[in-house]
């Protein structure tokens, strides 16, 4: 007869042997070698980050300077919450 704590304490035991650990599975110079693979992903991430912000702020601009400027009307109100 195997008592109730006793087998759980057993399976919970078998599952912290199956999982992997960063000590176990990556070490320094693997982990570097992620680092370096990584490294254009991110940079490419970034610049695309970097020009939408652009973008999103030369947008900006033409709604809240340029036309008002030219004496242009800016339609609508763009994105507001809870507007229906």
């Amino acid at each position: 007869m195997v008592l109730i704590g006793e087998s759980n304490r057993q399976w919970r035991r078998g599952r912290r042997d199956h999982q992997p650990t960063l000590s176990r599975t990556i070490t320094p110079a693997r982990q570097a070698e992620r680092r370096e693979r990584l490294k254009p992903i991110l940079q490419g991430a970034i610049a695309f980050v970097r020009h939408i912000d652009r973008a999103a702020a030369c947008m900006y601009a033409l709604q809240h300077e340029v036309l008002p400027a030219q004496g242009i009307a800016v339609q609508g109100v763009g994105r507001q919450a809870y507007r229906t």
